[in-house]
């Protein structure tokens, strides 16, 4: 088995993880990139460049996003009716 070749499809998918930490996905397969990475992480299998698209945003850039993000969730959580009030609403006390 070691010696046989690898799908065309596969050799691709490990080339461009190997090339640019890139988790390429064909459609309708079995594994989404959260498995990839994992399959990766676990065979110590890391690129050996990052993808310059993904170029690392500035630090305050990123803290304005964290608390945009934050703020949202705060307004979205204050809809929401309360553990007690929800279980009265659908139990009907």
């Amino acid at each position: 088995m070691a010696s046989m070749a690898l799908p065309e499809t596969l050799a691709y998918k490990l080339h461009a993880w190997r090339q640019a930490g890139v988790l390429h996905q064909y459609d309708e397969e079995g594994f989404d990139a959260t498995s990839w990475l994992a399959v990766h992480a676990g065979m110590h299998h890391w690129p050996d460049r990052s993808d310059p698209a993904f170029g690392a945003p500035a630090p305050d850039a990123s803290a304005a996003w964290l608390r945009q993000r934050r703020q949202n969730l705060v307004d979205v959580v204050a809809m929401l009716p309360t553990h007690g009030e929800y279980l009265d609403k659908i139990l009907r006390r």
